[in-house]
């Protein structure tokens, strides 16, 4: 029998470490994902004999992330039995596409159909070129920040810790007033949740570096490692600085190398929610993958 638990930050965090042993590459299977857009998905979490289940709700309809842990054969015939009593189809969210032959090959159900959004895919990095920026088709990035260092001198990235709230807030509200495009609403509900995870970060983990230039920050940007990968789910920066956004993420990158408690392999920069420029912007730095996420729809055999 599976209880699903309402999302609340005292669960995520108990939640926390079974969270972390996440074996998918998607950014949403993350304390960062979770936390940011719980509001907007009904999220509620199940944990059965060690295997965790998430449970969201997309474009109304209910929907279960992948089960993995101890048991996730035994996590599979309880969602059957928890989708049939509760008369709703099975519908798993966020399956990677090497998951998909392991779906349709279960003896409980059969997909009947699946699908991915093309605005949701993941932006997957090779952590050693983030890092050292090499060769030609680097070169606009190394430029910009070589541009940056003539201006402002070395990247100063320094870890940024719950006392430097106010300035960190001083800088956002300055990011907010200086971007040159109307917000969209989604952009508006991303920045707002910005904001709960800079209340959160350190008790879940997660790290958060900020750039100065000339004593004065500048950007910020928030990660979290789950297996070999870090996931960024905040970057932000004053454009006024000329090269601030290729800096502070080669900066933090860095940064994160050298304390990282495990060798990091990948970087998610998580998607771009069909936003053309920030799609042009993400694409220019050469992912090694596009993730995309399915949507798979079942028919019950049991």
């Amino acid at each position: 029998m599976i209880n699903f638990i309402d999302y609340s930050p005292e669960v995520l965090r108990e939640l926390s470490p079974i969270i972390q042993q996440s074996p998918y590459k998607s950014n949403d299977i993350s304390l960062g994902s979770f936390l940011m857009w719980n509001k907007s998905s009904d999220l509620k979490f199940a944990v059965l004999n060690d295997t965790f289940i998430s449970r969201v709700i997309i474009d109304g309809i209910v929907s279960f992330s992948y089960p993995f842990g101890k048991d996730v054969d035994g996590a599979l015939k309880a969602l059957c039995g928890y989708t049939k009593e509760n008369n709703i189809p099975l519908v798993f969210y966020c399956v990677e596409e090497e998951m998909l032959a392991e779906l349709g090959g279960n003896p409980y159900f059969s997909v009947t159909e699946y699908s991915y959004d093309r605005r949701w895919s993941d932006y997957l990095y090779d952590y050693n070129e983030m890092e050292n920026f090499p060769g030609r088709k680097f070169s606009g990035q190394r430029n910009h920040i070589n541009k940056y260092k003539k201006l402002y001198g070395e990247p100063d990235l320094r870890p940024i810790k719950k006392e430097d709230s106010l300035n960190v807030h001083k800088m956002l509200e300055e990011y907010y007033i200086s971007r040159e495009e109307p917000s969209t609403e989604l952009e508006n509900e991303e920045f707002c949740r910005t904001y709960e995870l800079l209340e959160q970060f350190e008790e879940l983990g997660m790290y958060c570096g900020g750039l100065y230039a000339e004593d004065k920050l500048i950007g910020i940007t928030i990660g979290e490692i789950i297996g070999d990968m870090l996931i960024l789910h905040v970057e932000k920066a004053l454009t006024k600085y000329t090269g601030a956004y290729p800096t502070l993420f080669n900066s933090f990158i860095r940064y994160m190398k050298e304390i990282s408690p495990v060798n990091l392999n990948v970087i998610n920069r998580e998607d771009d929610s069909g936003d053309e420029g920030l799609r042009t912007s993400k694409m220019q730095y050469k992912p090694i993958q596009i993730l995309h996420k399915y949507t798979v729809n079942t028919n019950l055999n049991i």
